[in-house]
């Protein structure tokens, strides 16, 4: 299985001072099924910030293909908001259905172009 970030979910993370291995924990969490199932494949997780617990941390949401991959779409403090609007999440919904239609050729092709960056843990 492969792990991908979005070029925006990069910046926030570089933004908040936030080294990219701190996924890996999420990772097993959505592997494990620690999640909160948003629909379309998307799921909401927590992630512990720098130096805190996950109840001073963060929220991620993430499009997790089974098997195949995991790409981090959002990433927003708790401290900051609590939930993303609905409106939000229909748009995410969206774009879960173009994530779950590409094929290899199509993601190095956004990896090439910068849109995702490829995660090496």
């Amino acid at each position: 299985m492969k792990e991908y970030i979005t070029k925006k979910f990069d910046t926030f993370l570089k933004e908040e001072g936030i080294e990219r291995n701190c996924l890996k924990g999420v990772v097993g969490d959505i592997l494990a099924g620690n999640t909160v199932s948003l629909g379309r494949k998307l799921y909401k997780t927590r992630m512990r910030a720098p130096g805190r617990g996950k109840s001073g941390g963060y929220r991620t949401i993430a499009f997790f293909q089974v098997q195949e991959r995991i790409v981090f779409l959002v990433l927003f403090a708790k401290n900051e908001r609590d939930n993303i609007t609905r409106y939000e999440l229909k748009a995410l919904k969206l774009y879960a259905d173009e994530l779950d239609k590409l094929n290899e050729k199509e993601i190095q092709a956004l990896i090439r172009n910068g849109s995702f960056i490829e995660l090496n843990f």
